[in-house]
């Protein structure tokens, strides 16, 4: 935590400074934005401070989505970022020709993505576990997966259960009889 905050500060008193430097020596708006944009050093710090305020969203993000991750949620999440972050290096590779500040945002938005995919996909696995352990009993995740060992139209095969379109009818022939005035 304080890590991040001395990286943080550093950052912000370093663009502070570069865009300070650019507008003493232009005096103008414009000529001070294309001085930082043709400027190496300028653009790195730039880019710092952009990858700083990318980071920073990303923990606001996880903590109004997420709240407190678990030990094991953050293990997973080092562990998957890290052939994530491998790969995206290999595609940037592949892609090198198209190698731009609109490119590596597009990536950073993927990997974004990703993470927030595998989160939210052990919170899904943590729920279910729990739910699974209080109860005994697990719950299918989809009709298919009730009737995955099925092919279609093969309606005739008994395995001792009946499927969740049969307990679906069985459920309307009782509401049916139950509504029905006797004559």
């Amino acid at each position: 935590m304080v890590r991040a905050a001395l990286v943080t500060a550093t950052s912000l008193v370093l663009t502070g400074a570069v865009v300070a430097h650019a507008y003493f020596l232009k005096h103008q708006f414009y000529p001070t934005v294309v001085y930082l944009t043709k400027s190496s050093p300028s653009m790195a710090v730039l880019y710092i401070q952009a990858f700083v305020l990318v980071f920073l969203l990303g923990k606001l993000m996880r903590k109004v989505f997420f709240g407190q991750l678990r030990a094991a949620e953050m293990e997973h999440l080092i562990e998957r970022s890290w052939y994530a972050v491998t790969e995206t290096c290999l595609a940037f590779t592949v892609f090198r020709d198209d190698f731009s500040p609109r490119f590596v945002a597009l990536f950073t938005l993927l990997l974004f993505l990703k993470c927030f995919h595998w989160l939210a996909e052990d919170r899904v696995d943590f729920v279910n576990a729990s739910v699974n352990g209080a109860t005994g009993f697990s719950p299918p995740d989809s009709t298919t997966e009730v009737d995955k060992d099925r092919k279609e139209g093969d309606e005739d095969v008994d395995d001792g259960e009946p499927n969740a379109a049969e307990l679906r009818r069985r459920r309307l022939r009782k509401l049916e009889t139950a509504n029905t005035p006797d004559h």
